[in-house]
């Protein structure tokens, strides 16, 4: 492969990844109405691969029935929408591969069973029996009694303090409220913003969404807990996941994203995937998919739109925020701080 070839399948590659887990379809149909028109240019046998494959043209009328969707971007008829996305507004965490969950749920045992039908493709029929028989019974203790869930029952520990998740490049909850102020200069790890998501226009907190900008991962050096959050960069992310329609136009360009008609990955991984928002209002009651609220079930009180969340629904950020909040299922007063090797300070 050429080295410019290899360099736009790259491009492709990292438009691809961010698009499958932007939180709004209204942000996934951005991606895609912009990067199209770039793929045709290199390569117009490979966009209409990709359009015929994976994606449909859906109008907002049939996406409203699963998901939050009142208008379109630069005069288009419909929005573009593929199975694989994976938004926290509209999938359960857990199932980050979009409405094909079970794709990454089976792929443990596909590699033995490939290797196996190598050799002899008969064989494949006494792996799955064996599969079937001794490795599924005992994973998925089919005949004991078992309550599943689509929520987990308590945080896992390691998000509150724990020393793999700093190698990862991830700070867990414990780091980000150590750094939550920088002395008196009033620069923070977080910022909270503001928007009025509903149609209602009356006074206190009814129609409206709460969005905690945090950055997610390290980044030049800086660990998540550690980084500096910017008014106008915690804005831009906020409006970024509530804009719809000509709104979100504006807020696309405004953020660098969109340039003359073309998308700036720059700018779209920093706002999508290096930073996050931890929601909680009415944006979350509107959008958590649909047959999770027509079951009558509680719908989780904050979501985050970062992939450690769509992975395992509470994450370091989500903790976070309860712990600001005085939540007891999320306080670290007895969780002690985890200072770097080396010499010891005076006194201690």
């Amino acid at each position: 492969m050429a080295a410019k070839e290899e360099e736009d399948f790259s491009q492709l590659e990292r438009v691809i990844q961010i698009s499958r887990e932007v939180p709004t379809v209204q942000m996934f149909d951005a991606i895609w109405q912009l990067a199209f028109p770039w793929l045709r240019e290199k390569s117009a046998a490979a966009a209409e691969y990709l359009q015929r494959t994976y994606f449909q043209q859906v109008p907002t009328e049939s996406l409203q029935k699963g998901f939050r969707c009142n208008a379109t971007l630069w005069g288009a008829d419909s929005l573009w929408f593929g199975g694989f996305w994976g938004g926290i507004l509209g999938t359960y965490p857990g199932s980050s591969s979009g409405t094909q969950p079970l794709e990454s749920f089976h792929s443990y045992w596909q590699g033995t069973i490939k290797a196996k039908a190598r050799t002899s493709p008969a064989d494949i029929f006494g792996s799955m029996q064996d599969l079937f028989q001794k490795d599924w019974a005992a994973r998925f203790a089919w005949d004991e009694e078992k309550k599943f869930v689509t929520w987990p029952a308590c945080s896992a520990d390691a998000l509150f303090n724990s020393q793999s998740l700093r190698s990862a490049g991830r700070s867990p909850a414990r780091d980000f409220l150590e750094h939550r102020e920088k002395r008196l200069c009033g620069n923070r790890n977080y910022r909270e913003v503001y928007i009025r998501t509903g149609d209602t226009e009356g006074a206190g907190m009814e129609g409206m969404t709460t969005f905690w900008v945090l950055q997610s991962r390290a980044h030049d050096k800086v660990t998540a807990a550690e980084a500096i959050v910017l008014p106008d960069v915690a804005e831009t992310v906020a409006n970024l996941i509530a804009a719809e329609g000509t709104q979100l136009e504006k807020w696309l360009a405004k953020g660098g994203i969109v340039r003359k008609g073309r998308l700036e990955l720059g700018a779209l991984q920093k706002y999508m995937h290096r930073y996050c928002a931890v929601l909680e209002g009415h944006l979350v009651q509107v959008s958590w998919p649909r047959s999770h609220r027509k079951l009558k079930k509680a719908v989780p009180g904050k979501l985050c739109t970062c992939r450690e969340f769509l992975l395992h629904a509470d994450c370091e950020h989500v903790l976070f925020i309860k712990a600001l909040q005085n939540d007891p299922t999320a306080s670290m007063q007895n969780i002690p701080t985890l200072r770097p090797r080396g010499r010891k300070r005076k006194g201690q």
